[in-house]
């Protein structure tokens, strides 16, 4: 299943935990990615891990589960797409996680 791990809202605090939810997912045999900001692209030269890069007008990556890692309102046209077309949709709020299930 491909997963992606998404954060279209930079903030360097989450960053290492977003890294590792995607580790997980790759080490437990998933297709998974992380999908974020450009802005975090110095972040990201250190990681050996999948990233996409957040474009306003290109295609989304295809996905059949999306977690959300620091929710932003820059994310909600984002999971509107998602919440119509993957298995599952989690979105981190604090230490709340609530789960969209497709229609």
């Amino acid at each position: 299943m491909r997963i992606l791990v998404v954060s279209l809202k930079f903030s360097p605090g989450h960053f290492s935990h977003m890294v590792a939810y995607t580790k997980l997912f790759l080490e437990l045999g998933h297709d998974a990615f992380l999908f974020l900001s450009k802005d975090y692209s110095d972040m990201v030269e250190e990681q050996e891990i999948p990233v996409l890069f957040f474009e306003e007008n290109t295609r989304y990556p295809e996905a059949g589960l999306v977690l959300f890692h620091n929710v932003s309102t820059i994310n909600h046209k984002v999971a509107d797409y998602y919440k119509k077309r993957v298995l599952k949709l989690f979105m981190f709020i604090m230490s709340h996680l609530i789960v969209f299930p497709s229609t």
